[in-house]
């Protein structure tokens, strides 16, 4: 906040975040302190994420000045990219789902995805949940394993990363960072780093997860965060030991 208030004599300052749905309550809480800061009104910040994972972005919403809801596809959006992601006219059966889904267009898509995998006959795949299920369901057999751990890493992630959560040996954790790739969980950010193509993927991978393996998991990376002396591992190290439940543990932090 005093980084903040000193540039702010210096020039006006726009604060954005991002996906803010991934922010914790405290940097939600220290991004809307930073306009009283401001010298004379000269700090504005901008918040864009998607209300209902995580409850810090809808404490935002009520301690904003202004609120604009940004409304998904409507019928007639939904109807081309459904042609358009298919080859085929979108039924009514199809069309429901821009009720379903409030217009997401990845959620679209992944359950236009399902219809073909599942062909014309079979309805089961025409809803969002199924389309990312049979996203995840494409996956080798150990492929799913490391997509878990993938999503507690975060974001973005390397072979290497899964290698030292999941034990695993370099050429394990390879194959699976390639099937991740072949079945469009994940993309290539460069040579080494992969990212979840979308956060409702990562978030469909964490929902799969049992919560016995979602907790070791948080626990393990806790583990590994701790042994940096870095201040910012620290913190993320907190957090994924109040994920995995221990919230005693996280009091030291």
């Amino acid at each position: 906040l005093d980084a903040v208030s000193a540039r702010s004599f210096q020039r006006p300052l726009l604060l954005v975040a991002d996906d803010a749905q991934w922010l914790d309550t405290a940097t939600v809480s220290a991004l809307l302190a930073c306009p009283d800061v401001g010298e004379g009104g000269s700090v504005k910040v901008l918040l864009s994420g998607r209300r209902g994972p995580s409850a810090s972005v809808d404490g935002a919403v009520e301690a904003s000045d202004l609120v604009v809801d940004l409304a998904g596809l409507d019928a007639s959006a939904l109807r081309d990219l459904w042609e358009l992601s298919t080859g085929t006219p979108a039924s009514p059966q199809d069309l429901v789902l821009a009720d379903e889904v409030d217009g997401n267009p990845l959620l679209v898509l992944e359950a236009a995805r399902a219809t073909l995998v599942a062909g014309p006959g079979d309805t089961s795949g025409r809803s969002a949940a199924s389309g990312l299920g049979a996203l995840i369901g494409r996956l080798d057999e150990r492929s799913p394993t490391a997509a878990g751990a993938a999503a507690v890493i975060g974001r973005r992630f390397t072979a290497a990363d899964l290698v030292e959560l999941l034990t695993w040996s370099h050429g394990d954790s390879t194959a699976a960072c390639a099937d991740l790739l072949r079945s469009d969980v994940a993309v290539a950010v460069d040579g080494q780093t992969l990212a979840f193509r979308h956060d409702l993927i990562r978030e469909a991978v964490l929902d799969a997860l049992p919560a016995t393996t979602l907790a070791d998991l948080h626990r393990r990376r806790a583990e590994q965060l701790a042994a940096d002396q870095a201040s910012d591992s620290a913190v993320a190290a907190a957090r994924h030991l109040a994920a995995a439940g221990d919230s005693s543990t996280t009091i030291p932090w």
